[in-house]
């Protein structure tokens, strides 16, 4: 007899909490709280198992080391999975609310066995999207993908705020191609171990990638980084290492600029993992994304600072400005407020004299 409580236990996330369901054999009581009998990312399931296998004078080490324990947390895994299946699919309202409560142990499920429970447990994940107001199963996504449409797309942030301001979703929105949100913090890492769901793949709409282009964009942004390249070279010296590569986009309409990242570590799992180690006070090597500043050459600011392009001080001002923006839409804080407001402002009066 298992059930899952409406709402979390109050100390789910807590180190002290104990998993695991009582376990009897033929109505006699042997064992409170077995863990042995549940997987963690199901920690919050609760209820009795009744097995006639099991003798009542076994030892709490026979137990542990028992077969027959593993065989019976298997089949309670695949009850327990079949179950929110058949309730995502018959009362899909009543799934949401179970999701939005343990949706995270689902995805931990995936995340911490590497992926190797992806094929058991995809087809219950959830997830807010450009698109849709209330948050769609992958199968759903899958499902309305454009005929030409290759990846599922994500954009990841702090939160659902962060994600829609983001000026990399300024293509998606044009073209009305729906986005997945990822604003937890498991979000991403599970769909790193998962690669694809249904060999669809997984694809950052804020890495930096020149596959999606056209061979004309590919020949425009070419042409642009070799005429450019004084000014792109200068943008770089004056961040001082805040980015690895400054180059031009074809991904931005409104927006002048934005943050990019390539392959591996996104800007979001860098943030994700650098408060996980201030918190844990773990040492080691900083978790850091390669970086990438994406400048809209369409856009009027960039016309502007191209036309100043042989004075390199002015145009590095510009540059720390692109990059304090495109961290702001981001979702981060401005680290060095003193030298934004004095660029700024230099920018200001020089352009007031006029």
């Amino acid at each position: 007899m298992l059930y899952i409580p409406s709402h979390a236990p109050y100390n789910l996330y807590s180190e002290n909490y104990e998993k695991g369901l009582d376990l009897y054999s033929k109505g006699i009581f042997i064992k409170e709280k077995c863990k042995e009998l549940i997987p963690d990312y199901l920690k919050f399931v609760k209820g009795l198992v009744d097995s006639d296998d099991f003798s009542l004078n076994i030892s709490r080490e026979m137990l542990q080391n028992s077969p027959l324990l593993e065989k019976i947390e298997g089949s309670i895994e695949n009850k327990i999975v079949a179950t929110l299946k058949d309730s995502e699919e018959k009362d899909n309202e009543k799934y949401q609310k179970f999701f939005k409560i343990y949706g995270d142990h689902i995805k931990f499920g995936i995340y911490q066995t590497y992926g190797a429970k992806k094929e058991l447990l995809q087809d219950l994940l959830m997830f807010p999207s450009l698109n849709n107001e209330t948050p769609i199963s992958l199968k759903a996504y899958k499902e309305k993908m454009g005929k030409d449409q290759k990846s599922i797309f994500y954009a990841s942030g702090k939160s659902i705020e962060s994600i829609k301001m983001l000026p990399q979703l300024e293509k998606y929105k044009k073209d009305g191609t729906d986005v997945l949100f990822f604003s937890n913090d498991i979000d991403e890492f599970c769909v790193m171990m998962m690669a694809d769901y249904d060999k669809t793949p997984f694809k950052n709409i804020s890495q930096d990638s020149k596959e999606s282009l056209s061979k004309e964009e590919e020949t425009k942004i070419n042409d642009l980084t070799t005429k450019n390249k004084r000014i792109l070279d200068d943008i770089k010296e004056a961040l001082n290492g805040k980015v690895d590569e400054v180059g031009f986009s074809s991904k931005l309409v409104d927006s002048p600029v934005c943050i990019a990242t390539k392959e591996g570590l996104s800007l979001n799992m860098e943030h994700v993992l650098t408060e996980q180690e201030e918190r844990t006070k773990a040492s080691g090597e900083e978790p850091k994304a390669t970086k990438v500043l994406e400048i809209n050459p369409d856009h009027d600011l960039w016309k502007a600072i191209s036309a100043v392009g042989d004075d390199d001080a002015k145009v590095k001002k510009y540059g720390s400005l692109l990059y304090d923006e495109a961290m702001m839409l981001e979702g981060f804080e401005v680290k060095d407020k003193v030298s934004f407001v004095k660029n700024l402002n230099d920018l200001m009066l020089e352009a007031l004299k006029k």
